[in-house]
């Protein structure tokens, strides 16, 4: 899995970080329930920034996986089972 996602590998725009963002409606925006993947082993994001912004936005709900910056290739049941329970709104255990 490693080889696939080395050779996929694409450049990231750097813009996105960078533009200003304005929403017509920001009560609605910040009306919906928030929840967040922590990867404990992330080595692009330190977990303790990931808390941090998860504080911020008042996540409901923080779930921690022990994968690295890219568990949708290193963990993908268990992502895939945690995003089908928030869509659900079930509590994951």
């Amino acid at each position: 899995m490693a080889g696939w996602a080395v050779a996929h590998q694409r450049p990231q725009p750097v813009a996105p970080f960078e533009t200003p963002v304005s929403l017509e409606d920001s009560e609605a925006f910040e009306a919906i329930p928030r929840r967040y993947v922590l990867c404990k082993q992330d080595r692009a994001i330190p977990p303790a920034l990931q808390r941090l912004m998860a504080e911020r936005r008042d996540c409901q709900e923080i779930v921690e996986l022990d994968t690295d910056h890219s568990p949708h290739l290193s963990a993908t049941a268990e992502l895939a089972e945690i995003l089908d329970r928030f869509a659900t709104r079930e509590p994951v255990s």
